[in-house]
């Protein structure tokens, strides 16, 4: 199997993202997909934190391993409805420091600088019911989408290191896949 050799350049950020945008794709997720897009409107949400650390488990897993939530359950393709299977060919920790870097610039160029913090169910659920001043937890200040910049956030850092992520050095890989 070829090893994809990976460095970080402003060419390399863009394939590093296509390959995103295509498991973006099969997993549905479109809010996530505008905000990768070379040409994103200024305001939009930020990618989905859950996704892109599941996209790291499908590029790091061994190659055929059906790519499961922590739960167990197969995470299926949203067209052809069958399991994603793993495609196992990062084989170093400079190919997880490029995508980092390109979310960081990405999402830098969208104007999402902030803290990272997730959409909120109960306030998406409360403004979908008229009520648009969220959920107890977030009054006046709902949380409809995702926002603030994933790559510098606590979550992502908790990711990687959850990875056992070690910049540019060889490790066993260790993942663990969120839950939905």
């Amino acid at each position: 199997m070829l090893v994809e050799q990976c460095q970080k350049t402003p060419k390399d950020y863009i394939h590093s993202l296509k390959g995103l945008e295509s498991f973006l794709k099969r997993v549905g997720d479109y809010d996530s997909l505008l905000s990768i897009h070379p040409q994103s409107p200024s305001e939009c949400p930020s990618a989905d934190l859950k996704n892109v650390s599941r996209y790291y488990a499908y590029r790091m897993h061994e190659e055929g391993t059906e790519l499961k939530f922590s739960n167990g359950e197969a995470i299926l393709d949203v067209v052809t409805h069958l399991p994603i299977r793993c495609l196992g060919d990062w084989k170093s920790f400079s190919c997880a420091e490029k995508l980092h870097s390109a979310l960081r610039k990405q999402h830098e160029s969208i104007n999402q600088n902030g803290e990272y913090y997730e959409k909120c169910s109960a306030c998406i659920t409360f403004f979908h019911n008229g009520q648009i001043n969220g959920c107890i937890h977030h009054h006046l200040n709902p949380r409809l989408n995702n926002k603030g910049n994933i790559a510098k956030s606590s979550e992502m850092k908790n990711h990687e290191n959850g990875l056992n992520f070690i910049p540019s050095k060889p490790s066993i890989i260790k993942l663990r896949v969120p839950t939905r």
